[in-house]
């Protein structure tokens, strides 16, 4: 720890008293013992800057221990002024996660002083994320509570631990109270002292000086009379009496709402004598607020349920309406609502309330708050309930006495009660201890939160309202009245004698306690005595059993497990138990007293003697509940339930793993780098280079040699097709120059190649050298005399010697047509450029074919070459330029719509050159062979490189072609369907290797090995970015060139190209894909290890996760089952966990959770293969929103009741899921295979019934060995009905049709809502509002009522009618589009492109941009849900 002293504040000076202190803490472990405001935090401050500058404490912290959460944000504050340190502020509230082990690192490593909660400091300690040792100093504020099992007395017991005393830290400590029984103070010092480890010291030196600044305090005892029987002038009925009516009549209604009354009447009858009846009737009046609240919002889901019946015409048993009093309580609370509450959002009460309404006790303090006021008044008022305090805050500012004089607000502790006034902070006030200091308030009535630690000015007043409980109590709360003029006034009952004796009692403990400290310190240490427990509120441990208690340090991490951690570890655990709405939260179960048994929930995946423990006799039942659940953790750690940081595996974010190094090595690989740009530029392989030593390829035009490939590289055989022929170059064979007897051969054939490109490709001359050349062959060799007859000679204009036999083979270029060229088909001797037009050609405009001619082709600064002579004119034929090199996958050509034109040109305007028609085919095709080349080439190198299996060449070179290279295939079906097949290896591989861990636990771990981060690191790691084919193949550009300056000896075999980060772990699962037709799972899982993925080996499932056990048939419960599946099971244990829900509390199987996460995976793959298969043509995003169409709750609810009656069998135990599932029966049997996939978002049945249909088909593919094939045929069968049903071109569901419906309109979505659903336009409401089981559900039916409404032309709601914003956009933007784009005419094309937030806009014909209709769904209040819809302007 780096410090620099000279630059910190010096803030306050300190006291000589204080320094007397500072200085004994110097020397060792103290706790200052000294009154509220004393300056102890100072003395801290002043230790703290010195243990800073310590050698010993360099590379360690500095911790300040507060006992609660409010504590830490005042005491960080206030160290971070005063010294110039790097102070952190910890609690739960901020804390990271446990296993963000490196952000703790760094949060230690980067602050000085940390302040925390000591709860969250154990676990730290726990988890192995800092260690006692790593301390310098420990500040213990409020150090009186180190005793028994608090947090505190946790620390020091782990400080105990360090057995090297000199790396211990220093300990400060710091209270104003250090007892806790007043009958035996001396025991409570001597305890205090041992726990911390620490002497107890005060001022002895300078007395005078702590005393000087210390007035005398004004202790005043207030008594106020009895409460009265009855309150005359209050209103009659009260609130009460109306709502005690209800129990009277009705018993049974407030159970019905779920209302506790004889909780609330007990509370309601403590609040009428302590404040009168009407604070008692806001506490009752907002209590019930509560209640009614959550009641209605019950009512609300049942008549949302019906409704939806309604709309869908289901025909079902009603559901149970809330009870009929609710409303007649609802309407009572509105009656009495002008009374207590205002609208808006004002807290201050409506009315009133005179003194007569309020008790004599209440009246007391308003004499006593009036008695005292004078300017800058500050008065803290403690009570002991909440409820108190939020009424007594409220009232106060409205009793006309104190009209204007009081301004309130109340603090409490941190949590909700039932009460609803637990709120920390002050309705529409703000923070109550922000507003004290500013004196924006002056009246704060706190609860015991506010007695000791929070930092308040000096008060006038300190009033204790209830009577004091204990002596820590007296003295903190009376602490806060600090100043020269304070006052503590204790209110005390009238002839209560009880309560002044108690008061006294306090006053008489803590003139004993200091006389103690002073004159007997030693002598008490000698004669403890058995404490008293009886105003003890902290549980009490005996001796004996913490001498018994067993401690264990994970050796590999020093995590630390403890009697005091263990039960907190085992409710976490729980609570990351799966669960859904039917069943209750996980929670361990504890029986016996003084020896304690545990159960965990089944729903931990682990053998019924591993969910049971018993623990050791103990002589406290805390104890012994401790003492189980050490054992069970202990265990559990063995089991590898916890990892070795004491954290349950396979948490989201984890790092490591206990079992085995899957995890560990797999993250320490992905974060081993940072990730690479959005898009990169990448180095893929190329065979194209110009090598030392040069290969020969034979190409073949439908079977006949008719040229050949000369290239730097041996490219393996490939064929295409293209024009109707089949193009194929043959094996590679070297070739040596050296015996050919020719002067530069490779000029000669560079210069044929360039040549023939710009005659039949390109049409433009090529610069560079070419990558490779196409040459013409005789007898199998090359022949370079031809090619030297082409590049030397110039084209010929001599016709004499032309036959039309010959004319294939003739090659025409125009003089007045660069770049074109013609092939000939006749001359035409009976034409001539003076011959008449027929009418049916374009020249038939022209007297004659020379005007034409001279029209055509004259420019301004170039008239038309014509011959002198008059000649015949040639019949000759436009070849087209190939440039392209698009094929399909199977290496065909591309069907092209190109027409084969035939034109008339003067003969003495061309000339000729003599060019073998199958070279010319050869030329023709060579884009598209060149490019066929390139991906076997890469493909072939990526099967031996990666050492993939043998996966065919079409398909490797479709799973690496990236939708950037503009092909008529990419990858993207591949990916698709590789991605189930990623999702189902891993599933299977984690449900194996961690049979004790539950779905979550799977599901997180399984998310991390197929998540974008992980198959991007994997395919860097053996460079998969190498053989990706993403180039689009220019029709101006040649690219096969050898770039300037690349060395020929040594030629490197690639060419960068840049492509989109994320198509590297799309190639990963289309390469899955792939192999995944080609030869199954047996074949995807070989790829799956090659590429480095967590299949868990090559080996077939059924080699590696066999049947264990004897065959045990099924019961008879589940021989219908087997009928309907048409399989016979071999593990009854397998059947009975595959149907029993996790409410099935106590069962000897687990439940269905992992097995349902198994079919999930299973029924994802099937359901994506079939449609693969079904509909080659259907593009990747058709495929996904059809596999949702079945694989969802709905339609595999279905067929679950339909196929297979999972309903009759099911165990579970939640009487809600089971009246749900009975409610859902009838709706799904009288459906149809068509009516539940077209429309299955009408339907919200219960998640378990798909759930358990899931987990049969995981108990199926488990039951047959892994048998992937046998167990598809059974998924197969059992969907057959659903999938039948799927087309690309089915309908879509009401909200995309909605949209798609009012793509060319801009609508804008407004006005306000209430419950459910309201679909308005222009503000004028045309659906709603709708209610449903789930808000999903609704805003289907709202979006199919409201395109039946908007749709129709007949309705005053139609759109047509509402909407005029199609024709105003029409009028002021199509002319300006279109005059910035310059976009004119009816040909203007129709073209996609894509903006910033890669929405597609769609242009229509005349280019004007056709807007979208954007929708969002915001969720208001009680549930409710609008759909905004909101013009596009972008």
């Amino acid at each position: 720890m780096t410090v620099d002293i000279a630059n910190a504040s010096q803030g306050q000076v300190a006291r000589k008293y204080q320094e007397e202190i500072f200085q004994q803490a110097q020397k060792g472990n103290i706790i200052a013992y000294l009154r509220t405001g004393s300056g102890k935090t100072l003395i801290s401050v002043l230790l703290i800057r010195w243990m800073s500058t310590q050698e010993k404490a360099r590379g360690k912290i500095i911790v300040f221990f507060v006992p609660k959460v409010s504590l830490v944000e005042q005491q960080a504050r206030y160290i971070e002024k005063e010294t110039g340190l790097r102070v952190d502020r910890l609690h739960g509230a901020l804390a990271l996660k446990f296993s963000d082990r490196q952000g703790w690192k760094k949060k230690f490593e980067n602050h000085d002083v940390v302040v925390i909660t000591a709860q969250l400091f154990l676990e730290l300690i726990t988890h192995s994320l800092w260690s006692i040792d790593k301390i310098s100093l420990m500040v213990f504020d409020e150090c009186h509570h180190t005793r028994k099992n608090h947090p505190y007395n946790g620390v020091m017991r782990e400080y105990a631990q360090v057995q090297d005393k000199s790396r211990r830290p220093k300990v400060f400590g710091m209270t104003a109270s250090p007892y806790w029984n007043e009958k035996n103070p001396a025991l409570s010092l001597s305890t205090l002292e041992t726990n911390l480890q620490s002497k107890i010291v005060g001022v002895h030196e300078h007395v005078e000086e702590l005393q000087a600044n210390f007035n005398r305090l004004d202790e005043v005892i207030h008594q106020y009379p009895y409460p009265p029987i009855t309150y005359e002038e209050y209103p009659e009925p009260a609130l009460f009496e109306t709502l005690k009516a209800f129990e009277v009549n009705d018993p049974a209604l407030f159970d019905q709402l779920n209302i506790p009354w004889s909780k609330v009447e007990m509370r309601y009858y403590m609040t009428i004598s302590n404040l009168g009846p009407y604070c008692a009737s806001l506490y009752l009046f907002a209590e019930m607020q509560h209640h009614m609240a959550a009641a209605l919002t019950k009512a609300n889901d049942v008549l949302a349920a019906s409704s939806q019946n309604d709309d869908m015409e289901l025909d079902v048993a009603p559901l149970k309406s809330p009870p009929i009093g609710m409303f007649d309580i609802l309407d009572i609370l509105d009656d009495f609502a002008p009374f207590f509450e205002t609208s808006g959002s004002d807290s201050t009460l409506p009315i009133p309330v005179p003194m007569t309404w309020c008790s004599p006790k209440v009246r007391a303090l308003v004499d006593i708050v009036q008695s005292h006021q004078k300017e800058n008044f500050q008065c803290i008022i403690f009570v002991e309930q909440r409820q108190v305090a939020s009424c007594l805050a409220k009232v106060l500012e409205v009793i006309p006495e104190l009209q204007g004089l009081a301004k309130c607000a109340h603090l409490v502790g941190q949590g909700v009660n039932s009460e609803g006034v637990s709120n920390p902070k002050h309705a529409f006030k703000g923070d109550p201890i922000k507003l004290f200091r500013e004196k924006t308030v002056n009246i704060l009535i706190a609860t015991s939160v506010a007695e000791e630690g929070l930092d308040f000015p000096a008060c006038d007043l300190v009033i204790r309202f209830d009577p004091l409980q204990h002596l820590v109590g007296y003295v903190q709360s009376r602490g806060r009245a600090r100043s020269e003029a304070s006052k503590y006034i204790i209110m005390i009952q009238q002839d209560n004698i009880a309560q002044l004796a108690r008061y006294r009692a306090l006053q008489q403990g803590e003139s004993e306690l200091s006389r103690t400290y002073h004159t007997q310190r030693n002598a008490a240490a000698n004669d403890l005595v058995k404490e008293d427990e009886s105003d003890d509120p902290y549980e009490s441990i005996d001796p004996f059993d913490i001498s018994e208690r067993d401690r264990i340090v994970v050796p590999s991490t020093s995590a630390v497990l403890t009697y005091d951690n263990a039960m907190s570890l085992l409710n976490h655990l729980c609570a990351l138990i799966p669960r859904d709405a039917f069943t209750p939260q996980h929670k361990p179960i504890y029986t016996g007293e003084f020896q304690a048994r545990l159960r965990l929930p089944s729903g931990l995946p682990l053998a019924s003697k591993d969910l049971c423990y018993i623990g050791y006799p103990k002589r406290s039942k805390q104890e012994a509940k401790r003492s189980v659940a050490f054992l069970a953790v202990k265990h559990l750690l063995r089991l590898n339930v916890f990892n070795e940081y004491l954290l349950p595996t396979s948490q989201e974010g984890e790092e490591e793993d206990d079992r085995g190094d899957d995890v560990r090595k797999m993250r320490a690989k992905n974060f081993s780098g940072k990730l690479p740009p959005d898009v990169m530029e990448v180095r893929v392989k190329d065979p194209w280079c110009m090598g030392e030593k040069l290969w020969l390829h034979k190409v073949l035009v439908d079977g006949r040699e008719t040229a050949g490939l000369v290239t730097g590289t041996a490219l393996p055989p490939a064929t295409v097709f293209h024009g109707g022929r089949e193009i194929r170059a043959g094996e590679a064979t070297p070739l040596c120059l050296y015996e050919e007897e020719v002067d530069h051969p490779q000029r000669i054939m560079d210069a044929f190649t360039k040549w023939g490109i710009r005659a039949r490709n390109t049409g433009r001359p090529i610069e560079e050298k070419c990558s490779f050349f196409l040459v013409p062959l005789e007898d199998g060799k090359i022949d370079f005399d031809s090619m030297q007859d082409i590049v030397t000679s110039r084209p010929s204009r001599d016709w004499t010697n032309i036959r039309e036999d010959k004319a294939d083979d003739i090659f025409l270029f125009n003089l007045n047509e660069s770049g074109r060229t013609y092939r000939l088909k006749h001359i035409r001797s009976d034409l001539t450029l003076q011959s008449e037009p027929a009418k049916d050609l374009p020249a038939s405009e022209f007297p004659t074919y020379h005007a034409y001619f001279f029209n055509k082709w004259t420019r301004k600064k170039r008239e038309a070459i014509l011959p002198l002579i008059d000649g015949p004119l040639l019949e000759v034929t436009k070849l087209p330029k190939h440039s392209d090199g698009g094929h399909s996958i199977n290496g065909e050509a591309l069907s092209s719509s190109e027409v084969v034109e035939t034109l008339l040109l003067p003969q003495g305007s061309c000339f000729w050159v003599s060019f073998s028609h199958d070279l010319c085919v050869a030329f023709e095709a060579l884009p598209v062979l060149s490019r066929r080349l390139t991906d076997v080439y890469r493909v072939h190198s990526a099967r031996w490189d990666l050492r993939l299996p043998s996966i065919s060449e079409s398909l490797l070179i479709e799973a690496l072609t990236l939708p950037t290279a503009l092909r008529s295939f990419n990858n993207q079906r591949l990916e698709t369907l590789g991605d189930a097949v990623l999702e189902l290896s891993t599933t299977i591989h984690l449900l194996n290797e961690y049979p004790n861990r539950h779905e979550g636990q799977l599901s997180n771990l399984r998310q991390q090995f197929i998540s974008n981060r992980h198959l991007l690191n994997r395919a860097k790691e053996f460079g998969l970015e190498h053989y990706i084919s993403c180039e689009v193949t220019s029709n101006h550009t040649w690219r096969y060139t050898v770039p300037e300056g690349e060395d020929e000896i040594s030629p490197e075999r690639y060419v960068t190209v840049a492509y989109p980060r994320r198509s590297l772990q799309d190639c990963m699962e289309a390469l899955l894909g792939a192999s995944f037709l080609q030869g199954g799972i047996l074949m995807a899982l070989r790829t799956g290890t090659s590429l480095g993925l967590n299949f868990g080996g090559a080996l077939p499932w059924s080699l590696r996760y066999k049947r264990s056990g004897a065959e045990v048939p099924v019961t008879s419960l589940f021989a219908t089952l087997q009928e309907k599946l048409g399989y016979d099971f071999h593990s009854n244990d397998l059947v009975v966990e595959a149907v029993t829900h996790p409410s099935f509390a106590y069962s000897d199987s687990t439940s269905y959770q992992r097995l349902e996460f198994l079919g999930d995976a299973f029924i994802n793959l099937v359901v994506v293969h079939y449609l693969y298969e079904k509909f080659p043509a259907a593009t990747p995003h058709q495929l996904t929103y059809l596999r949702a169409k079945v694989v969802c709750s709905p339609t595999l609810a279905y067929l679950a009741i339909t196929k297979l009656d999972l309903h009759k069998i099911i165990l579970a135990n939640s009487m809600d899921l089971c009246r749900a599932i009975d409610q859902y029966v009838p709706i799904l049997e009288t459906l149809s295979p068509e009516d539940v996939v077209k429309r299955s978002w009408r339907y919200d049945p219960p998640k378990a019934i798909s759930d358990v249909f899931e987990s049969i088909v995981g108990a199926v593919l488990v039951d047959t060995g892994y048998d992937y094939e046998r167990a598809a045929a059974i998924v197969d069968i059992l969907m057959k009905d659903v999938l039948d049903v799927l087309s690309p071109s089915m309908e879509t569901n009401p909200v995309s049709e909605f949209l798609d419906s009012k793509k060319d309109k801009k609508v804008p979505m407004d006005g306000t809502f209430g419950e459910g659903v309201v679909v308005t336009v222009h503000s004028t409401v045309i659906v709603g509002p709708v209610l449903a089981s789930s808000s999903s559900v609704a805003r289907f039916i709202a979006a199919e009522r409201a395109l039946t409404i908007l749709s129709d032309p007949e309705n005053p709601l139609s759109l047509a009618k509402l909407c005029n914003c199609h024709a105003a956009m029409q009028v002021d933007g199509v002319l300006s589009h279109q005059a910035a784009s310059g976009i004119t005419g009816d040909d203007a094309p129709t073209s996609t492109v894509l903006v910033a937030e890669e929405r597609p806009v769609e242009m229509d014909v005349k280019g004007q941009v056709m807007t979208q209709v954007d929708v969002q769904v915001e969720m208001g209040e009680q549930g409710a849900v609008r759909v905004n819809m909101e013009r596009d302007n972008d």
